[in-house]
């Protein structure tokens, strides 16, 4: 099936695929925000523990956690009440810009080595690197 299933992908001429669980497992840079380069103070990134279901990480200024959803079957990912701490930062667009898109998360790909966050209607929202 997996095979069938690469065949699948390749015979639409699509670089994104499908991806479970175990490939959120760990830590994420965030690169782009609505196809926009991200800057901030800090190295924003998410990190998932999919043993919990809880999703961590920094927005650049302030750590972020929520807890999140995930169909195994459809790859449709959600976040719950994603909350930060409160500290005011020289830049708080890049932040406002992430907590915003986490809120209207849908689903989820792998395109090459990134990770992709869509809305409901496949729109980007977010481009993650793995860190290193």
């Amino acid at each position: 099936s997996v095979l069938a299933g690469g065949l699948m992908m390749m015979s639409c001429g699509s670089a994104k695929k499908s991806v479970s669980i175990a490939d959120l497992v760990g830590e994420w840079e965030i690169v782009e925000v609505n196809e926009k380069s991200v800057s901030a103070e800090e190295t924003p990134f998410l990190g998932f523990d999919v043993n919990e279901g809880q999703l961590y990480g920094n927005t650049g200024c302030n750590s972020l956690m929520a807890s999140f959803d995930l169909s195994k079957t459809s790859g449709e990912l959600s976040f719950d009440a994603v909350g930060s701490t409160k500290r005011m930062c020289a830049d708080m667009a890049t932040e406002d810009a992430i907590l915003q898109a986490l809120g209207e998360v849908r689903s989820f790909a792998l395109e090459g080595e990134k990770l992709i966050l869509n809305n409901a209607d496949g729109k980007e929202l977010m481009e993650l690197k793995k860190k290193p």
